[in-house]
C-alpha cells in the first residue's frame, strides 16, 4: 500500500511542483512595464481627445492584483468661461475689464493606488475587483463588479480634500476647502445599475469658498463665503436613487435641495433631475461695500448688481430670498435652468412631459450653478391666495351681503282731478252777430 502511494505521489509532485514554479516565476518576471504602456495606449485609444494618463510606476500587487504610483489624469481644458459673469461694465465697476484668463488643463493625482481580483467569486463565475487608492488628500476603497456578473457596489471616501479636485475648484473659479466623508452601497440586479437599490450618505465639513484675495472673473474681490457643513443622504430603488437630505445652514450662505437620480449604464450616463435653492445671509450681504454693491443691501429696495447685469440670476430670485436652480440631463454634461420648484415631482409624472400641473417647465437656459421633465401633480392644490389694494378691495374678497327686507308700502289714495277752469264767455264777432231785420221803406212826401 505504501509503495503505491509512492508511486501516485513521484506522478502528482512532479507535476504540481512544475506548475507552481512556472506560476512563481512568470509573477515575478511578468513585463509590467509593458503592460504600463498597453494601459495607456488603450486609453488613448478609448478616451475623449485630449485626454491623457500619465503612470510612473506599475507593478505586482500579491498575485492577481496590480500597483500603480504616481498616476496622472490629465484633462483638456474646457472653453474660456465670459468675463465678469457676462457684467457689461467695467472692472470695480468702472475700470477696464481684464482679459480673461487663458483656461488650464486639469490634473486629478493619485499618489498610490492597487487593484486586485478576487479569487474566490472566481470559482462561481463572478468577477469582482477589490480597490484602493490614496488621492485628493485622503481615500478611495471599494468593491465593484466587472462584466455582467453582477454583485454589489461599494465605495467609500475618507477625509478628500475639496480643494485638492483640482476640475471642481477651476470650475468654481475661487478657492474651495472641505473635507468629504461618505459612503455609497448599490446592490445590482443581474449586474445592471439600472435596477440598483441601496443607499448614498455623504458629508462635507467645513466649507469654505473664496479667500478674500482670489478675485472672481479677474473684476471682484468676495470675503471668503462659510457654508458649514453639507449633508447628502439618498435611498435606490429601482434604479431611482431619491434624494432625502440635501442641505448646509452656514453663516453666509444656505443651501436646500432635493430630487433623484436615474442611474444608467454606464454611470456618466444617469439621468438627473435635481432642484437647488441657496441665498447668502444678511450678514454676508452686508460685510462690506462690494457685497452690498453685488448682492444687495438689505435694507435697500434695489436689486444687486448680480441681478440687474445678469438675465439669468435675476430669472433664478424667488420672493424669499432664494436663487433656485434645476439640474437636469445626463452626469456627464449636466444642465442649470432657473427654476422656482421647491421639490422635484414624482417619478411618474417626470417622466410623461404633461403640461398644466402645479411644476412648470423652465426655458432651456443653460448656467453653471438650476427644463424640468415634471408634470401635473394629482394631488389637491389649495387655491391661490389673492393680493388686494387696501384703498380699493375686490369684490370677491367682501362676504355676500344680503340686503333687509323692507316693510310694505302704505296705499295712499290719490287726490281726485281738480275741476276744469271756467272760460269767460267771448263777445260775439260781426260775422257771429245776426243780420238786422229789413226795414220798410219810407213813403215819398208829397210836394
Amino acid at each position: 500500500m505504501k509503495e503505491r502511494l509512492r508511486r501516485i505521489a513521484k506522478w502528482a509532485v512532479y507535476p504540481a511542483f512544475y506548475f507552481a514554479c512556472l506560476a512563481l516565476f512568470g509573477y515575478l518576471t511578468f513585463p509590467f512595464s509593458l503592460l504600463k504602456d498597453r494601459v495607456i495606449a488603450e486609453f488613448a485609444r478609448k478616451g475623449k481627445p485630449g485626454q491623457r494618463l500619465e503612470i510612473e510606476k506599475l507593478s505586482s500587487y500579491w498575485f492577481s492584483g496590480v500597483e500603480l504610483t504616481n498616476v496622472k489624469l490629465i484633462l483638456p481644458p474646457d472653453e474660456p468661461a465670459p468675463s465678469s459673469f457676462g457684467y457689461s461694465g467695467g472692472g470695480d465697476f468702472g475700470g477696464a475689464v481684464p482679459a480673461a484668463a487663458a483656461p488650464k488643463e486639469m490634473v486629478i493625482a493619485i499618489d498610490e493606488a492597487h487593484a486586485r481580483v478576487r479569487l474566490l467569486p472566481l470559482l462561481i463565475g463572478r468577477v469582482r475587483l477589490d480597490f484602493w487608492a490614496s488621492a485628493m488628500g485622503g481615500e478611495i476603497s471599494g468593491v465593484a463588479p466587472i462584466g455582467g456578473s453582477g454583485g454589489d457596489l461599494e465605495v467609500e471616501l475618507s477625509k478628500i480634500e475639496l480643494g485638492k479636485i483640482e476640475p471642481l475648484a477651476q470650475t468654481l473659479g475661487l478657492p474651495l476647502k472641505g473635507t468629504a466623508t461618505g459612503k455609497l452601497a448599490l446592490s445590482s440586479v443581474d449586474g445592471k445599475l439600472s435596477k440598483a437599490e441601496g443607499a448614498l450618505d455623504l458629508s462635507i465639513a467645513d466649507i469654505l469658498v473664496g479667500d478674500g484675495k482670489t478675485k472672481i472673473q479677474g473684476i471682484l474681490e468676495l470675503p471668503a463665503m462659510r457654508v458649514g457643513t453639507l449633508t447628502l443622504t439618498a435611498e435606490a430603488k429601482d434604479g431611482v436613487l431619491k434624494v432625502t437630505k440635501l442641505a448646509a445652514q452656514g453663516a453666509d450662505v444656505e443651501l436646500i435641495g432635493d430630487g433623484r437620480i436615474t442611474t444608467k449604464e454606464p454611470w456618466n450616463d444617469s439621468q438627473s433631475d435635481l432642484y437647488l435653492r441657496f441665498k447668502f445671509t444678511d450678514a454676508y450681504r452686508t460685510k462690506n461695500e462690494t457685497t452690498k454693491s453685488l448682492l444687495g443691501d438689505p435694507t435697500s429696495p434695489l436689486p444687486g448688481l448680480i441681478e440687474m447685469q445678469v438675465p439669468k440670476m435675476k430669472k433664478a430670485k424667488r420672493v424669499d430670498g432664494f436663487y433656485g436652480w434645476h439640474m437636469h440631463g445626463a452626469l456627464k454634461n449636466p444642465k442649470f435652468d432657473p427654476s422656482s420648484v421647491d421639490v422635484a415631482p414624482p417619478a411618474a409624472a417626470a417622466g410623461s412631459g404633461a403640461k398644466g400641473g402645479k411644476f412648470k417647465k423652465s426655458s432651456n437656459i443653460n448656467l453653471p450653478f438650476g427644463a424640468s421633465t415634471a408634470v401635473k401633480d394629482d394631488s389637491p392644490v389649495p387655491p391661490p391666495v389673492v393680493l388686494s389694494s387696501p384703498r380699493a378691495p375686490r369684490a370677491q374678497e367682501e362676504p355676500a351681503r344680503v340686503a333687509p327686507e323692507q316693510p310694505a308700502p302704505i296705499a295712499i289714495p290719490e287726490p281726485p282731478p281738480p275741476a276744469p277752469t271756467p272760460v269767460p264767455e267771448q263777445p260775439p264777432t260781426p260775422e257771429q252777430q245776426p243780420a238786422p231785420p229789413e226795414q220798410p221803406p219810407a213813403e215819398a212826401s208829397p210836394r
